[in-house]
């Protein structure tokens, strides 16, 4: 029995998880883990990054050394999650296709205010000072909310939860606002 638990915790122990870290930001920033660990990320851009399972402690400085953000977060086994500068808060934006008549059960649609901004829909707002939220998307930054999704007979529906930085939610928001 302790032969499983040891074998168990070691198992656990070596599991990463893929962090994406994000700078949208115009100038470039430091990342540093749990002091030690160092990445580079140049202005507006995204990396990505294998992270242990634990907890973890990142620092966000600029190039001349300023600390811009620093936080504890825990890691879970074969976790994934972002982790950014702060210079923009981040949105978690689900759609819902196909069968609509279900609208109201499926989706926690209301209306948000963040940044001067009002949206309606099943929205999750991550403020700025928040540098780490744990994976709960199912398209990251780059990929494109689609406008219309193909499903299979057995399917009624499908909600996609989208990953945002404010501008780009603005812009997608006020697209398909238009259409």
């Amino acid at each position: 029995m302790k032969f499983f638990f040891l074998s168990l915790l070691l198992f656990l122990a070596g599991c990463s998880g893929n962090i994406v870290l994000d700078n949208p930001r115009d100038v470039a920033v430091t990342f540093i883990f749990d002091g030690n660990s160092q990445h580079d990320l140049a202005a507006n851009s995204s990396s990505t990054i294998d992270l242990e399972a634990g907890k973890h402690r990142v620092e966000v400085r600029s190039v001349g050394g300023e600390i811009l953000g620093d936080t504890t977060f825990q890691l879970k086994a074969d976790g994934e999650g972002l982790v950014h500068s702060g210079g923009s808060n981040y949105l978690i934006w689900r759609q819902l296709y196909g069968l609509q008549k279900d609208r109201k059960i499926l989706l926690n649609e209301r209306w948000v205010e963040f940044d001067s901004i009002r949206a309606f829909g099943d929205l999750k707002v991550y403020p700025k000072s928040w540098l780490f939220v744990e994976k709960s998307w199912d398209l990251g930054l780059e990929d494109e909310l689609p406008a219309s999704k193909t499903l299979y007979m057995t399917d009624d529906f499908s909600i996609e939860a989208k990953l945002f930085r404010t501008p780009e939610f603005i812009k997608t928001y006020k697209g398909m606002a238009q259409e």
